[in-house]
């Protein structure tokens, strides 16, 4: 288990460093020596993509599951901050992904972010039986999905008052355009402690009214 970043100033570091490992195109154990490594190096937060296909390279080639690996990981490193970049809200029901990122955040000792968006990859949606719709459809289901992942994360912190989540502030990090008809909406929620210095991006017009 690699030791405690130490601690820094202002002075001494004047932007932080975050790393998106992806999992394809791998073994298990070339995935593990990734983060480990990262974790060696000092990085400031290690992040794994949400998906169950590859994104480039062998359409067919290994692909590991996000959640699974942030499981393990949250026991293996010692960045201030981990998560999922982003998990797309599609793909699971929302007081189950509350649930999950309950149990990561007491793996992790209070370092998880919740990284949620309203997905894109249309064949991680078809192969597995969700529904795709439109961008409005997806976004929608985005903005319903966060009281209750909110409220689920209320209850566990009353079921376990000494170490439940804890949720301090919901930021917009980033709204960007991924195609000419599609969009992207991340939204972050921070578990555990307050961490600040997060970026808040533009949202568009499209993401504003759905968010009013």
């Amino acid at each position: 288990m690699p030791e405690d970043h130490p601690p820094t100033t202002d002075g001494e570091r004047r932007f932080k460093v975050g790393v998106t490992i992806h999992p394809q195109q791998c073994t298990i154990t070339e995935l593990r020596d990734a983060w480990r490594r990262a974790d060696e190096l000092g990085v400031d937060s290690i992040w794994f993509w949400d998906h169950f296909f590859p994104l480039y390279g062998d359409p067919e080639g290994n692909q590991f599951e996000c959640w699974s690996l942030l499981a393990a990981a949250a026991i293996d490193t010692r960045a201030p901050q981990i998560g999922p970049m982003v998990s797309a809200i599609g793909y699971r029901n929302p007081d189950l992904i509350a649930y999950m990122a309950g149990t990561i955040d007491q793996l992790s000792g209070g370092r998880f972010v919740l990284g949620l968006g309203a997905g894109w990859f249309e064949r991680d949606y078809t192969e597995y039986g969700f529904q795709f719709g439109e961008v409005r459809d997806r976004l929608r289901t985005l903005k319903q999905a966060l009281p209750r992942i909110r409220a689920r994360v209320d209850v566990r912190r009353r079921i376990d008052p000494l170490r439940g989540i804890e949720v301090h502030r919901e930021e917009i990090v980033s709204v960007r355009r991924v195609s000419d008809v599609d969009e992207r909406l991340v939204v972050r929620r921070q578990l555990g402690k307050e961490r600040p210095g997060a970026h808040v991006g533009h949202l568009s017009e499209l993401a504003r009214l759905l968010l009013e």
